[in-house]
């Protein structure tokens, strides 16, 4: 036998008996979010890579963790996950909204239990079989990623490299697709080590702004939502030449003399002086959409209970979106579709659609639009089938 041919066969040989290699492995472990992160020790997910041409389906495909020294099955893939050329599939112990992640996982589950000790994982094709890929050593500490502040994922450095190689994995000094503003560092369904490694993007923007003008009052209520982003510092509401800062906890202003067709911009500021586009309002009347009656003491079975709002305004109101609550229960009933209220339309919500249980001594009726209320007041027990509310020719005064 030639020299060569014996020295290619013989190196062949040792790259298949090479513990973990992936040399023919087209599905690898790429990133782990092994110390969790600000919101959860368990924030925890596994990213997968397709190194090959074609999609793939992961259905049945396993992972395997170690317990007490033995490897244990720790979660399998349902028949609808796959994944594309060149993609990554996220396996989070969360779903976006009860994580840092601000994308989409691919698979959630409770299954996902990463070690902060002697971490080792094996990825195996359908039922178990075949063994794809192999992840740390599992002796001591992971070989990379960080539980100090901030938390920072074990990043795979060449996904065509043996995952067993301690050299192949660094810890996350970038991020992306995290929360704005979460004191985390790694880069779920992006490539490992892109992103900045100082926050350099904007707040998200405020919402539901809007500066409304009372009638009642001639004061002008300007309200918002501030921003979700976790580093959020400062906010900044300017209008017709004035400008003042917030605090970034503030979620109203009430002017006098200001009427109404003035615009106002409010801007957010994050801890690293990134500051939003802004969002912008014109100043209208409020409004005038009211709780007017309530029957909460029905003949017999209190199942037949309803509360009433009108809108006494001159313009046209979509309610969606728009709150009833009552006192008496954690609960409340928010409207969900489109729900046009014409001026002097009255409208009844019975308890059949609401679910609101109304106690017969009275409590604290509130109509609120996001977080503002529209309207609010007490109704006082009645005799059974009288109902309590405004006075049609006063509606500031109440009657049963």
């Amino acid at each position: 036998m030639p020299r060569r041919f014996l020295c290619i066969l013989l190196f062949s040989c040792f790259l298949i008996a090479l513990p973990g290699a992936t040399s023919f492995a087209k599905i690898v472990i790429s990133e782990l979010l092994w110390p969790g992160s600000d919101f959860s020790s368990a924030d925890e997910w596994i990213e997968l890579a397709n190194t090959g041409t074609g999609t793939i389906s992961l259905s049945g495909y396993t992972l395997t963790k170690l317990s007490k020294g033995e490897e244990v099955p720790m979660l399998t893939l349902n028949e609808d996950a796959v994944i594309g050329s060149g993609d990554t599939f996220i396996i989070s112990n969360y779903s976006e909204e009860k994580s840092r992640l601000a994308i989409d996982p691919d698979f959630v589950t409770s299954k996902v239990s990463l070690s902060n000790t002697k971490l080792q994982l094996k990825l195996y094709d359908v039922s178990g079989g075949t063994l794809l890929d192999t992840v740390d050593d599992g002796v001591g500490k992971p070989f990379a990623g960080s539980n100090d502040d901030p938390k920072a994922s074990m990043e795979r450095i060449s996904l065509t490299e043996s995952g067993t190689l301690k050299i192949n994995w660094q810890t996350a000094t970038t991020f992306l697709n995290f929360d704005d503003g979460a004191p985390i560092l790694g880069t779920p369904n992006a490539p490992n080590g892109t992103g900045p490694s100082i926050d350099v993007f904007p707040p998200a923007e405020a919402t539901n702004f809007a500066a409304e003008l009372q009638s009642l009052t001639s004061l002008l209520h300007v309200t918002w939502t501030p921003s979700t982003s976790l580093d959020l510092a400062s906010q900044e509401l300017t209008w017709s030449g004035t400008g003042r800062t917030l605090s970034k906890t503030a979620t109203g202003l009430t002017l006098a003399d200001t009427g109404t067709g003035i615009t106002f911009t409010l801007c957010s500021t994050d801890s690293n002086g990134n500051t939003s586009s802004g969002v912008t309002t014109t100043s209208v009347m409020r409004p005038q959409v009211m709780i007017t009656e309530v029957l909460a003491n029905p003949i017999g079975k209190d199942d037949e209970e309803w509360i009433e709002i009108a809108n006494f305004g001159d313009e046209a109101i979509d309610l969606f979106g728009w709150i009833l609550d009552e006192g008496n229960s954690p609960g409340n009933y928010q409207i969900d579709t489109s729900l046009v209220l014409e001026p002097d339309e009255h409208i009844v919500f019975p308890k059949s659609v609401t679910g609101l249980p109304l106690g017969n001594d009275g409590e604290m009726l509130s109509l609120m639009r996001g977080q503002n209320v529209m309207d609010q007041w007490n109704y006082i027990k009645t005799a059974e089938e009288v109902s309590y509310g405004r006075k049609l020719d006063d509606p500031d005064q109440f009657m049963a």
